[in-house]
C-alpha cells in the first residue's frame, strides 16, 4: 500500500505523542508512584508504534515495543520506577524522535535499535520473567490508514494545515492590504463618495481578514517551552547541580514566524543559568538556601507584544568581575569601565565574545552565547534587559512583537525618500524648537520631561543631506528600547499607516538600521527603519 500520502499525518501525530511521553516520563520521576502518568505514557508509546507499523517503519516499532512492556511492568506494579529506568525510556524516546525527524528529511527511519531494545529487555528479566504481550499492529484509536485529518477535542472541531499554505494565505493577504492602500490614494485623489464608501468596506473586511488570519498563525510558547524540562535535567545531572524549572504562562500565543526565531536564545539563556547563575547544592546550602536551584519561565502578554522572562534564584551576576573581564578582552576601557552605571555593566555580558568561564566546556566558554540572544531577538523587533541582585538572582526580560509580518508605523519624509517607524517603538512625535537643541558629550540632546536624551539625524545616518539646522523649528520622533530613550530628527510627518513588512533579500539584509521595506498605496517602496540599531 501506498504510504506516502499519510506521512504528513504520520510526522506531525509521532511528534506531539514523542513530545507527550517527554514531559510525562519528566513527571513520573516527581510522581514515581502515579500509575495515571504511567497508563498515559504507556498510550501514547502504543499509538506511536500502531502508527509506525501502519507506515512500515520496523525500528521505530521494534524500539516502541520494548518501551511498552517496561511501561507494563510499571503500572502492574511488577518493577518500580527508578531513575536509571526512567533515563533508559527517555534514551529510547529520544532515538524514536531522531529516527522520525530522519523520516521527515526524506530518510527511511532505519536505525541500530538493538543495544537499548536489549537494555529495555533486561530491566524486566532481571526481576521477574518477562511475559509474552500480543497486541494488534495497529492501534484501532490511531487508524492512520483512515486518513483522519480532523480531530474532535471538548466538542471543538480542530483541522491540521499544511504551514506553507497559511504562508500563502498570508502572502495573498499582504498584497490585498497592499492594494487597499493604492485604493485609498486612488479615492483621495478622485474625491468620489461611492468609491470612499467602498473603500472604507474593504477597509473594515479586511480588518476582519487580518485578524481571522494572525489568529491563525498564533502559536502557543509552550511549542518551544516544552523541550526545556527535559534539557534542564539532563544540563543540572551533568553539571553536579539540582535545578527546578517552573513554566507559566505556556498557552501565551505568538506568530509562528516569532515562535520559529525565539527557541535556540532561550536554549542560550537557560544554559546560561545552569552554569553560571545557580550554584551547586553545597554552596547554596552554607549561604542558607535550599540545595535545589529554582529556574522560573513566564510568558504573557502586555498590549501588542509578549514578554518572555527568564529568571533564576542563583548568585546574580558579579559585577566586578564582569568588568575585569571586559577589560581584559578589550571591550571597553579600564577608564570607561570605572565610569559604568550598573545596567551598563549588566549589558556587557551581553558583547561579542564575552565570556567569564575559566575554562572551555561543552556548556560555556567559548565567548558564543549572550551576543547572540541579543542579536537575534533584536533582528525580531524586540529587546532584552537584565537585572540582578548579588546573591539573589538573575532576570533576563524578552519583548516581542506579536507578529512579524503587518505592523502599524508612522510615515515620515527624509528628503524626497519616505520611510517608516515602528509605531511600537515611538513614545511621542512632536515639534521642538531649533534652539532647545543643546550639546553635551559633543552629542546633540534635547530635554524630554527631565530626561536628557541624545539626538539622531536621521538624514546623516542614511547618508542625506543633513536637518537644516537655521530652520526655526524641527520635526522629532522619540523612539525607546527599554529604558533608554534617543529622537531621531526628520523633516515632516506623514501619518500613522499599517504596511506590510517585506524582506530586503539576502543581498541586502546587512543595511544598518533598516529592518525590512514596504509598499506604498502610490506604488513608492518605503524603506523600515530599525529603532534598536539606532538606540545606543
Amino acid at each position: 500500500m501506498d504510504t506516502t500520502q499519510y506521512l504528513e499525518m504520520f510526522l506531525d501525530e509521532s511528534k506531539e505523542h514523542i513530545q507527550a511521553c517527554n514531559e510525562l516520563l519528566l513527571a513520573l520521576e516527581k510522581n514515581p508512584d502515579d500509575l495515571a502518568i504511567v497508563n498515559e505514557i504507556f498510550r501514547s508509546a502504543h499509538t506511536l508504534k500502531g502508527m509506525s507499523a501502519a507506515m512500515g517503519y520496523e525500528d521505530i516499532i521494534k524500539l516502541t515495543h520494548e518501551v511498552e512492556n517496561v511501561l507494563d511492568a510499571i503500572r502492574n506494579l511488577r518493577i518500580n520506577v527508578t531513575t536509571e529506568i526512567l533515563d533508559m525510556l527517555l534514551k529510547a524516546i529520544d532515538l524514536s524522535e531522531e529516527m522520525v525527524l530522519e523520516i521527515e528529511a526524506g530518510g527511511t527511519g532505519a536505525k541500530d535499535v538493538s543495544e537499548i531494545a536489549n537494555k529495555l529487555n533486561r530491566i524486566e528479566l532481571d526481576t521477574f520473567q518477562k511475559e509474552e504481550v500480543i497486541e494488534d499492529a495497529v492501534d484501532e484509536s490511531t487508524n492512520i490508514r483512515g486518513g483522519r485529518a480532523l480531530n474532535v477535542q471538548n466538542s471543538n472541531k480542530t483541522i491540521r494545515v499544511n504551514i506553507d499554505r497559511l504562508d500563502t494565505l498570508m502572502n495573498l493577504f499582504e498584497e490585498l492590504v497592499i492594494d487597499r492602500g493604492r485604493l485609498q490614494s486612488i479615492a483621495d485623489e478622485l474625491h468620489n463618495q461611492d468609491l470612499n464608501d467602498t473603500v472604507e468596506h474593504i477597509t473594515r473586511i479586511t480588518g476582519d481578514l487580518q485578524s481571522v488570519i494572525l489568529k491563525m498563525r498564533m502559536v502557543p510558547v509552550e511549542t518551544v517551552f516544552n523541550r526545556f524540562p527535559k534539557m534542564v535535567r539532563q544540563l543540572a545531572r551533568d553539571l553536579g547541580k539540582d535545578v527546578n524549572l517552573e513554566i507559566t504562562g505556556a498557552k501565551t500565543e505568538l506568530d509562528r514566524m516569532v515562535i520559529d526565531e525565539i527557541g535556540d536564545s532561550l536554549v542560550h539563556l537557560i544554559r546560561n543559568a545552569i552554569d553560571h547563575g545557580i550554584e551547586s547544592p553545597g554552596v547554596r546550602l552554607t549561604k542558607g538556601k535550599l540545595a535545589e536551584g529554582s529556574i522560573s519561565l513566564r510568558a504573557y502578554h502586555s498590549g501588542n507584544h509578549v514578554f518572555i522572562e527568564l529568571e533564576d534564584d542563583g548568585e546574580g551576576v558579579n559585577k566586578e568581575r564582569v568588568m575585569k573581564k571586559a577589560v581584559e578582552n578589550g571591550i571597553v576601557t579600564e577608564e570607561l569601565a570605572s565610569k559604568l552605571r550598573k545596567e551598563q555593566i549588566l549589558e556587557l555580558i551581553m558583547s561579542p565574545g564575552f565570556s567569564t568561564a575559566e575554562t572551555i566546556t561543552d556548556v560555556s566558554g567559548r565567548g558564543v552565547g549572550l551576543d547572540v540572544v541579543k542579536s537575534k531577538i533584536e533582528s525580531l523587533g524586540g529587546y532584552i534587559t537584565i537585572t540582578s541582585k548579588d546573591g539573589q538572582g538573575t532576570k533576563f526580560q524578552i519583548q516581542l512583537p506579536l507578529t512579524l509580518s503587518i505592523i502599524t508605523v508612522m510615515l515620515v519624509n527624509l528628503g524626497e525618500d519616505i520611510y517608516a517607524i515602528p509605531l511600537t517603538s515611538i513614545l511621542e512625535v512632536a515639534i521642538i524648537r531649533t534652539t532647545d537643541i543643546m550639546n553635551a558629550h559633543n552629542r546633540k540632546v534635547i530635554d524630554v520631561k527631565g530626561n536628557i536624551v541624545p539626538l539622531v539625524d536621521l538624514k546623516e545616518v542614511f547618508e542625506m543631506d543633513t536637518v537644516d539646522e537655521k530652520a526655526e523649528h524641527q520635526a522629532i520622533i522619540i523612539v525607546r528600547k527599554g529604558d533608554k530613550m534617543a529622537g531621531l530628527l526628520v523633516d515632516s510627518f506623514i501619518g500613522q499607516q499599517e504596511i506590510v513588512l517585506k524582506s530586503l533579500g539576502n543581498y541586502l539584509q546587512n543595511i544598518f538600521a533598516i529592518s525590512g521595506a514596504t509598499i506604498l498605496g502610490t506604488g513608492k517602496v518605503a524603506l523600515v527603519v530599525d529603532c534598536n540599531a539606532l538606540i545606543k
